[in-house]
């Protein structure tokens, strides 16, 4: 119905739903149109217990995190148990917030925010940690003592940082910059338990695949037809009949004056693939349902309501197609409310409640060696970089990523030491190894920057969204030098690489000047060639 009354009965033409009848009880629908949204949510919550649901039948789905967050505060108000996608979001978690601030303090004593938080905490960093992981459990046990009951009352929100931090640091090292980088640019969130007795609020994206039992769909009226705002839009002048110089690229509105205009084609391009998700949006929160939908919108306006009798509709919301359907009426049901009572559910008799508490033990304490240290350990007795060839590229190699000009050297060793990544005769001794061939590679390890700029394993994204990071750029003007760091044997891999990220800055416009792979330790140059 509503792809025919929208002019897109070609596209939904196949487009068939066979309803299953699994159950003998009839399903049911209420469909209403009303003023206050908020209230209809809380009478059909109401209306479902009083069926014999369980908290944990209902979903609300909604049309952005907004609304989603005012109904739940409603409902907790009412007292009432939910679970919403902020709930679940693992940046809302108190002591995670609390241990980022203490982690962006340390990282940045700038960062006058976060350091006051830390001082009211009365807490004293370390002056160094064998790793970002064993920092992090220092400081929660810190937290643990300074506030248990927020502690233990968000056991699952710390463990699923905590893995998030050891998935991270597994493919990307210690570097505690980086990694508030990754935590600030992402999302994350904890998976709600299948069984848990709380009213889940969620968004309609959210809902794809899922289905519950009982569904409340308020603010419908917030899937609208088309996006408002501005659309760009090419207009060829040669073919509109006008002279040469105006043809281009415009911003462009959906309104009415621009149907009569040269952007016609255009605009109804954009408004047919806006119909389509936004009735495929429609669609996704209309089938959530198992056994009752109830879905909620607030009254058409005037004007609709008149276009509407005199056959001439002009729509503007998916709902204003739905009021069409139901005749009308401001509230209207179809079928029978459903006796929860009688629903089949699984036997949860032998399931009990579930008591977590992360426990951290300090490192004096235990008797296992740290998961990441595969080859920390050498079997005649030497252990880490004297002992593994791998872990030593490794941090030679982060040593020159956070080297602009050889002043420096000392200071990247000496964090490395400090990190325990290196002893005193081995900080010394890479000193000693890398100085002397930075020396010898002026082009890449300028005395005096001056207007030269030093990129570090700066990010780049290629034409499908790929990240490619060059250990080294040094630019002058638009003359670019590409340089990766190798403490391996010799890959032709590296060739291709090195080969994609010159092409890479000719694209952005450099001229790259050279382009080469450094085997450091025997100091060999190879050069690449890029067309």
């Amino acid at each position: 119905m509503a792809a025919s009354k929208l002019g897109l009965s070609k596209i939904y033409s196949d487009v068939r739903q066979d309803v299953k009848k699994e159950d003998d009880q009839k399903g049911y629908v209420r469909v209403s149109f009303c003023s206050d949204q908020l209230a209809m949510v809380k009478e059909s919550v109401a209306a479902a217990v009083q069926a014999g649901a369980r908290y944990g039948d209902i979903a609300i789905l909604v049309r952005n995190k907004r609304e989603g967050a005012l109904i739940a505060e409603q409902l907790i108000a009412d007292g009432l148990p939910v679970i919403s996608d902020d709930s679940l979001d693992l940046k809302s978690s108190v002591v995670v917030r609390r241990l980022l601030a203490l982690l962006s303090s340390f990282d940045n004593p700038d960062d006058k925010i976060s350091l006051y938080f830390a001082s009211t905490l009365g807490f004293t960093f370390p002056e160094s940690y064998h790793s970002l992981i064993d920092f992090c459990e220092s400081l929660l046990r810190e937290l643990e003592a300074y506030d248990a009951a927020a502690f233990d009352a968000e056991s699952l929100f710390i463990q699923a940082f905590m893995d998030e931090l050891q998935t991270w640091t597994a493919s990307n090292g210690n570097n505690l910059r980086l990694f508030l980088r990754h935590w600030s640019e992402s999302e994350f969130f904890i998976g709600s338990p299948e069984n848990a007795e709380s009213i889940r609020v969620l968004t309609i994206h959210k809902s794809k695949g899922l289905e519950f039992p009982y569904v409340i769909f308020p603010y419908a009226d917030m899937v609208t037809l088309y996006k408002s705002g501005t659309h760009w839009c090419h207009l060829d002048a040669k073919s509109g009949g006008l002279p040469e110089g105006f043809g281009g690229i415009y911003p462009v509105s959906l309104g009415k004056a621009a149907a009569q205009s040269h952007f016609d084609s255009h605009l109804e391009e954009e408004r047919d693939r806006q119909l389509v998700d936004n009735i495929n949006l429609f669609y996704v929160a209309l089938t959530r349902a198992g056994k009752c939908l109830h879905v909620i919108s607030k009254e058409p306006t005037k004007t609709f309501k008149e276009s509407l009798k005199k056959k001439n509709p002009v729509y503007m919301s998916l709902p204003n197609l739905l009021y069409e359907f139901v005749g009308a009426n401001e509230d209207v049901t179809y079928g029978s409310m459903y006796d929860f009572s009688r629903m089949e559910r699984e036997d949860q008799s032998t399931q009990s409640d579930f008591e977590s508490h992360y426990r951290s033990i300090p490192l004096d304490g235990r008797l296992l060696p740290s998961e990441d240290a595969t080859d920390f350990f050498g079997v005649d007795g030497t252990v880490g970089t004297s002992a593994s060839a791998r872990l030593r590229g490794v941090v030679l190699h982060d040593i020159l990523s956070a080297v602009v000009s050889p002043a420096d050297l000392q200071a990247a060793v000496r964090k490395e030491m400090i990190d325990g990544k290196l002893s005193a005769e081995e900080a010394n001794a890479a000193f000693e190894m890398l100085s002397s061939r930075i020396v010898q590679h002026p082009e890449w390890f300028p005395n005096n920057p001056g207007n030269v700029e030093v990129l570090n394993e700066q990010t780049i994204f290629d034409a499908i969204g790929r990240e490619n990071r060059p250990d080294r750029v040094v630019v002058v003007g638009n003359e670019a030098r590409i340089v990766d760091f190798k403490f391996g044997r010799e890959d032709e891999k590296y060739l291709r690489q090195l080969q994609r990220y010159a092409s890479l800055y000719r694209q952005m416009g450099y001229v790259v000047r050279s382009a080469d792979i450094w085997y450091v330790e025997d100091d060999k140059t190879v050069n690449v060639e890029y067309e």
